[in-house]
């Protein structure tokens, strides 16, 4: 990966939530009109107050979004819930694109999830100068296609280790996933169905928002945006509905006109030849 992006905020009242973003072991805070466009495309189709997942692909580049993520018993100066989110952007590549279908397919998952939570909370803990600090190779390491990581602590303050390298397979050639575009109502089903196909196929080569799941966002703010697989809680349909593009749609609105044309000429060529045969 070329540059982590995480969100969250510190105990404190001074420490309202900010984005730092870590590239090339640098640390840098950076204000949200500040972020890369891919990030900041991808926060326009979440409410990324709640649990949202975002995969999308922009000028040579791959992103991974997981926002609304709920460490437990991490609660700010008036016991409110602490949030993180964190985002991965790397190359538009197979190894790339390969870790971070599997870590989106991972936060889908109901126990996938909760490791992730954990893992992420490992890593973001409150203190330092921002309000939170971050274990910046822990984090990279989790989106790492030949790497496989374990992260262990019992106090969330303590030191972790540095994550242990696992050799895993190559990646072999996959299955390009059906271009056409999916949306539903989210529920645990259909985010299992989408972690599957995850895993299964490639993503399809188009740009821009791949794969979007959140909650209170509209289906034509997924539509609009050409969304490869929406998920959201204001989407009216509970299983799968295929979008049907708009060359697509005219190619059936021309059918169906030239099907009446045709029927109204033969209606026509009926009429005309039942005259001629009345007359005398």
């Amino acid at each position: 990966m070329k540059a982590l992006y995480v969100e969250s905020c510190g105990f404190s009242q001074e420490y309202d939530y900010r984005w730092l973003q870590f590239r090339e072991q640098t640390e840098e805070r950076t204000d949200k009109e500040s972020l890369p466009a891919i990030l900041l495309d991808a926060l326009k189709l979440v409410d990324s107050e709640t649990f949202s997942v975002v995969l999308a692909r922009q000028d040579g580049e791959l992103l991974l979004l997981v926002t609304g993520l709920e460490p437990k018993k991490r609660l700010d100066f008036v016991d409110r819930q602490i949030r993180i989110a964190v985002a991965w952007v790397g190359e538009d590549e197979a190894d790339s694109e390969l870790a971070l279908r599997n870590l989106a397919a991972r936060a889908l998952e109901p126990e996938g999830l909760a490791s992730l939570t954990t893992a992420i909370s490992l890593a973001v803990t409150l203190g330092g100068e921002e309000g939170f600090q971050t274990n910046v190779a822990a984090l990279f390491a989790l989106a790492e296609p030949h790497q496989g990581t374990e992260l262990v602590a019992e106090n969330p303050s303590e030191e972790i280790a540095e994550p242990v390298a696992e050799p895993v397979a190559e990646p072999v050639a996959e299955p390009v996933a059906n271009a056409i575009a999916k949306r539903a109502k989210t529920s645990p089903e259909r985010k299992r169905e989408l972690a599957a196909e995850l895993r299964e196929y490639s993503l399809p080569v188009q740009s821009g928002a791949l794969v979007v799941v959140t909650g209170i966002k509209k289906e034509d703010t997924l539509r609009e945006a050409g969304v490869w697989r929406g998920l959201s809680t204001l989407v009216t349909t509970e299983e799968w509905t295929e979008d049907i593009g708009a060359g697509k749609k005219r190619g059936i609105l021309l059918e169906l006109v030239s099907i009446g044309v045709l029927t109204a000429l033969l209606g026509f060529l009926a009429k005309f030849l039942r005259f001629h045969t009345m007359r005398p």
